[in-house]
């Protein structure tokens, strides 16, 4: 009803944007079935020049009025009228409240006190975690407070604004009422959830006054007028009469009840039940006085109801707090190093082939609607069946929230995703998740700013060289969803994950939502799953599965736009338009595809008879339709049929999107047995004329299959797979390697190649395209990635890609010269091209940038840094043979008695070693038959033995296998930094005097000082538990590695709560002294990491001391927690521990810390919690207040001055 009387109001606006998100979902913010507010009247188009705009306030000066001499009569209090319509002891009680005041005047401060007074509940709720159900309601406490100052900065803006005359206005009462003490979370939410409702008429009804009822409209006297002014006094004294009984409806009997009058007042009988019923009478009053007034409104009254119809918008003072101001340049690097999917241009690619008005058949849908904009949290799942369009209607939603968030900007979390089988980091848990984080980390409202917590979590991430792990991601969005008012997650073609990811994604949906103190929407688009219908939770699910009558009109529009396009091109189908669309609208079920690929067949036709025949010979469903095209492909010629074929296996298969530049040659190429290289060339249009629609170029300008229908279909119908694909392609890419390498020196081409941009091939010279050229981009993907495919083609050694392997390597005991002038040029690509740094074509050389960036690639040597891979020498091609875990494939090969055990390549690495680094178990096995000895050190080398390189790499299996070959799981090594920084422990003995067998000048053996230390640096949580659970690894022993004295500190700095609890468990003391004392201890440097979960455990688990300062440590267990700028560590060590807040280090208290880090939060608590503002550190320096001063904390500053701060107090 409401959506009409909008359209009506707004004829001076444009109208008609049929893609107009908000114009298919208008919402009412505030509250789910309140009357909305009537929208503004149209303006004349001749404004009057006398009159205020929206944006003036009125002037003082009365205009002379020129036609009448009618004397203003005084304006109606109705306010006054329905409290003299109340029993005299309500009126009594009402107005020793405030009401007989005028409120008129001191709105300005009256709402200041109100909202200051709403604040406080809402951190009561917070501080609490107060939330309440009611029926299939979750009642988030934090949304009523929201909506409560959003109605009262509207009541103060149209009131400041407009100036409407004085009247009785309750804001004195509403002051008493929201001072009314409650001890439980119902009582808060019935006093919230009426306060709310209360607010929001007062708003409503002044403008109500002003535009409908005021004297001097012609409509005053009318008997619409009246009838609305007798709902408004209506309505008026309802309200009075609750806010007189208020003190009852907030009791412990009676709130439950409250709230559920507020959420279903159809079902409840009472006075917040009569005034919903009310609010509904008033709206039908509203529009019937709207239909009668002029259509030339005053701006004055468009300003109000516009002010009024605004969505409620409140950016939190605490959303401020825990946002910080970042630099463009440092927010961009931050947000790359969180999540690099390129999830906007996902949902661009979406978009732009969207057919515009697609989805506004679900922006109406009464379930889609009620999920949200109902407050509490919940799942929406939208189901189809393959092909009914699912992805673009998640891109209608994404649109929908996108612009409500960017036309007014609000204190809400948005976040999206675009899974795709057939892309790895589109379908993988920590992909998608990692990718929610980014999107979370800045809001609209305020876009320069990232979460505090999220810069420091990165920080630490990159200090320890990790990346945020899944569990770490989790954590940061329910911080999100804690902070913003409101959260939704999107996730289409939620069935593409692996089934893994998928689970524990749901697992990690339903915490969310079970642990989120504030609103969190989440919308899931897939196919019909019962794996996801019996994980997500029931009471939290909103379902709703597409049905062909549903989507119809969508497909209508995408026939029309499409069939247009065609008539462009053949004039005949447009007279047949109609036809075609109403034929095809009946066979089409619901489905999109099927559609699409009808069209495709139609273009194929030429005549008008043509396009008859095939719409009375159209397939039955998507199987045959795709049958159709399969045939088609086979009766083509065998050339052209081989381009597609060898098309449909590459797209299948890259490990990257392919553009068409790599593409048109990629399919140029076959197995060296089916010929190598063609000489026959094909263009884009050919390729995809001959695919059948089987494959689309999208506007990234990379080839896709049109549907992931399309590949089950050729799994299922064909008998094609993965494995087959790869087999393809890696066959395809060691023929041109081969090929390449042969004859032609490539070293003269790459410096040539240098002049260029790397990724541009437009500006080179046209040789550049020919696909021999180490320029062309097929050669640079074929030498950067051809070891993925022949892992992944999963074939032995009786396949042809064995025998063109062999080719490529040469023999055992010495390489082909196609091998050696490959490796030999990606030295030269380490060395020239900055761009490819992270491309995981370096992994693949054996230089392993993405693993060990500042260690592997630039090994020292004295001051020279050398460019070093496991594979060289390049004479050698066993070590690609370890490194690569050829195993199976070259089983001949490893049988060869040309095979040296003990050799070593130029990283000082013996095959052992570096067939750990590749993760084989039988290429281990192998050479340990063959003599290697698996506690072989090797000095000057990076991983020093085989077991810490396995340990290292997390390669559980081969850790498990050396120490049951005999490998030694305490073996000692004297590891670089542990050789170069060798000092005293606090007792003055050597600490690894009680180890050491040899002399401490002896060669350092590796970076590491055992298997253990190499896998808790690394993070390997499954090689850490083995190593200390299964081999007995020592926990206790001393290190000097890297500044660490024991393996738990290593843990502390790293902050992984899995192995910490590993390590305590098999004995690791928590209370132990770092290596140098005056660091403190274990338990010091997990405080200083920041994780709570962790502290916790090692505080209420096992035993840490937080209160027993070491002696000689410079270290307060306190002050490292300030120094995370993490409130509920403080507040658990303070509270919890009861750690001292005003015992601190020799130069720092906990109060200067707090101040230092310019957190008024920590600050506050701390200066609450009995911190002494003017105590000095040890030292007798850095006085609290001067500090702040000297800093220009202002708002620090005030507060220390108003804790009793002396500004006569100076540092000694």
């Amino acid at each position: 009803m409401f959506d009409k009387l909008k359209s009506k109001l707004h004829r001076h606006k444009s109208k008609g944007k049929n893609d107009d998100p908000k114009a298919a979902a208008t919402s009412n913010p505030g509250k789910e079935n309140e009357p909305p507010a009537p929208a503004a009247p149209a303006a004349s188009e001749t404004p009057k020049q006398d009159e205020p705009s929206v944006e003036q306030k009125p002037t003082t000066d009365t205009p002379k009025e020129k036609t009448s001499e009618k004397t203003e009569t005084p304006p109606k209090d109705r306010w006054d009228i329905a409290l003299k319509q109340l029993p005299p002891a309500k009126q009594e009680k009402l107005r020793a409240l405030g009401m007989d005041k005028l409120s008129s005047g001191y709105v300005e401060s009256e709402i200041d006190d109100l909202v200051g007074l709403v604040n406080k509940k809402q951190e009561e709720c917070e501080k609490k975690f107060w939330r309440v159900s009611i029926g299939d309601n979750d009642i988030v406490l934090r949304n009523y407070t929201t909506k409560i100052v959003g109605w009262l900065e509207k009541a103060g803006d149209i009131a400041i604004q407009f100036a409407p005359p004085q009247a009785s206005m309750p804001w004195s009462v509403v002051k008493s009422l929201m001072q009314i003490p409650v001890i439980g979370e119902e009582q808060m939410g019935a006093l919230l959830g009426t306060t709310e409702a209360i607010v929001r008429i007062v708003s409503r009804g002044q403008v109500y006054e002003q535009v409908y009822l005021n004297n001097d409209s012609d409509e005053a006297e009318s008997k619409l007028s009246q009838s609305l002014e007798n709902a408004l006094i209506g309505i008026y004294r309802t309200s009075l009469d609750l806010l007189a009984d208020s003190g009852s409806l907030f009791s412990q009997n009676t709130a439950r009840r409250t709230l559920e009058a507020i959420l279903n007042p159809g079902n409840v009988s009472g006075g917040l039940s009569s005034l919903s019923a009310q609010e509904d009478e008033l709206l039908r009053d509203v529009q019937a006085c709207e239909t009668r007034r002029s259509a030339a409104a005053d701006d004055r009254m468009i300003g109000m109801l516009d002010c009024l119809n605004a969505p409620l918008v409140r950016v939190d003072e605490n959303v401020q707090k825990l946002l910080d101001k970042t630099d463009e340049t440092d927010r961009q690097d931050l947000l790359e190093k969180i999540s690099t999917v390129k999830f906007g241009k996902h949902h661009d690619n979406v978009r732009e082939t969207r057919t515009p008005g697609t989805g506004e058949w679900l922006l109406q849908n009464e379930a889609f609607h009620h999920w949200e904009e109902t407050s509490s949290s919940g799942i929406f799942w939208l189901q189809g069946s393959p092909g009914t369009g699912k992805t673009y209607l998640t891109s209608r939603v994404v649109d929908l929230i996108k612009s409500e968030m960017e036309d007014l900007p609000r204190n809400e979390g948005f976040a999206f995703f675009y899974c795709n089988r057939n892309e790895a980091n589109r379908r993988d848990s920590l992909s998608i998740i990692s990718s929610y984080v980014r999107q979370l980390a800045t809001s609209a409202s305020n876009p320069d700013s990232m979460q505090t917590k999220l810069k420091e979590l990165c920080k630490q991430a990159q200090q320890s060289g990790t990346t945020l792990s899944f569990d770490a991601c989790q954590e940061q969005i329910l911080a999100s969803s804690n902070l913003y008012s409101k959260t939704t997650l999107v996730i289409d073609a939620f069935d593409e994950c692996d089934q893994d990811s998928r689970d524990k994604l749901i697992e990690a949906f339903n915490e969310l939502l079970a642990e989120s103190k504030n609103t969190l929407k989440i919308y899931i688009a897939s196919r019909p799953d019962p794996d996801i219908q019996s994980q997500l939770q029931e009471e939290q699910r909103t379902s709703l599965t597409i049905q062909a009558s549903q989507n119809a009109p969508d497909i209508e529009r995408f026939l029309d736009e499409q069939l247009q396009k065609l008539s462009k091109k053949a004039a005949f189908v447009g007279k047949m338009k109609t036809k075609i669309i109403e034929r095809l609208l009946e066979r089409c079920q619901g489905m999109f595809q099927w559609a699409s690929l009808q069209v495709h067949q139609i273009t194929r036709c030429r005549t008008e008879s043509s396009v008859w025949k095939r719409l009375d010979n159209l397939p039955e469903d998507l199987q045959k339709a795709y049958d159709e095209i399969w045939e088609q492909i086979e009766t083509l010629e065998d050339p052209d049929k081989e381009f597609v074929k060898r098309a449909l296996k590459w797209v299948a298969a890259a490990t990257e999107p392919l553009d068409s530049k790599c593409l048109l040659s990629a399919v140029r190429v076959g197995s060296l047995d089916d010929g190598g290289i063609s000489e026959d060339e094909i263009d884009e249009q050919g390729l995809l004329s001959l695919c059948g629609n089987f494959l689309i170029i999208d506007p990234e300008s990379y080839w896709r299959f049109s549907h992931l229908s399309v590949v089950e279909y050729l799994e299922a119908a064909h008998q094609w797979s993965k494995p087959q694909a790869h087999l393809h392609v890696a066959n395809a890419c060691l023929s041109l390697l081969i090929t390449a390498y042969e004859n032609e020196d490539p070293f003269t081409t790459l410096k040539h190649e240098t002049e260029y941009d790397s990724e541009d091939e437009d500006n080179k010279p046209p040789e550049w395209v020919d696909i021999m050229d180490t320029g062309n981009r097929f050669h640079r993907y074929a030498r950067h990635h051809w070891v993925e495919h022949v892992h992944e083609a999963k074939v032995t050694e009786d396949s042809p890609l064995a025998m063109s392997l062999k080719r490529f390597l040469g023999a055992p005991e010495e390489s082909s010269v196609q091998y050696r002038r490959w490796l030999g040029q990606f030295r030269k690509e380490v060395f020239w091209s900055g761009d490819m740094l992270d491309s995981s074509g370096f992994q693949t050389s054996g230089f392993d940038l993405t693993k060990f960036t500042d260690r592997e690639s630039t090994y020292a040597y004295g001051s020279d840094l050398v460019f070093a891979s496991e594979l060289e020498p390049s004479d050698q091609p066993v070590f690609a043979m370890c490194r690569f875990a050829f195993d199976t494939i070259l089983t001949e090969w490893w049988n060869s008695p040309a095979i040296d055990v003990s050799q070593k390549n130029d990283l000082g690495h013996d095959l052992l070693t570096i067939a750990a680094i590749g993760g084989s178990v039988a290429i281990c096995r192998r050479l340990v038959e063959k003599g290697a000895q698996v506690n072989s050190k090797q000095s000057f080398s990076i991983y020093g033995s085989a077991l810490v390189a396995a340990a290292w790499w997390g390669h559980t299996d081969v850790i498990k296998y050396l120490v049951e070959a005999g490998a030694d799981p305490n073996i000692h090594l004297n590891s670089q930094e542990g050789w170069a920084d060798r000092g005293d422990d606090a007792d003055g003995e050597s600490c690894e005097a009680e180890d050491a067998t040899e002399s401490d000048e002896r060669a350092p053996e590796g970076w590491f000082a055992s298997p253990l230390v190499a896998a808790v640096e690394e993070n390997n949580v499954e090689a850490t538990k083995y190593l200390v659970n299964e081999a007995k690894a020592d926990v206790h022993k001393k290190l000097t590695y890297d500044g660490y004295g024991n393996v738990l500190e290593i843990a502390a700095f790293k902050g992984n709560y899995e192995i910490i609890k590993c390590l305590v468990h098999a004995g690791a003391d928590v209370n132990k002294p770092t290596l140098h004392p005056y660091s403190g201890r274990n338990i010091d440097r997990v405080v200083g990491n920041g994780d709570l979960k962790t502290i916790r455990f090692l505080i209420e688990e096992s035993g840490a001391d937080v209160r027993a300062p070491l002696p000689g440590s410079t270290v307060n267990i306190l002050v490292q927690a300030v120094n995370t700028k993490k409130l509920e560590n403080v507040k658990y060590l303070v509270e919890k521990c009861h750690v001292d807040v005003n015992e601190g280090s020799e130069y720092e208290t906990p109060l200067v810390a707090a101040i230092k880090t310019e957190d008024l939060d920590l600050v506050e608590y701390l200066l609450k919690s009995g911190a002494d503002v003017n105590k000095t550190c040890d030292n007798g320096q850095t006085n609290p207040l001067a500090l702040a001063t000297e800093r220009e904390y202002s708002a620090i500053v005030r507060l220390l001055v108003a804790n009793g701060a002396d500004p006569n107090q100076k540092d000694s």
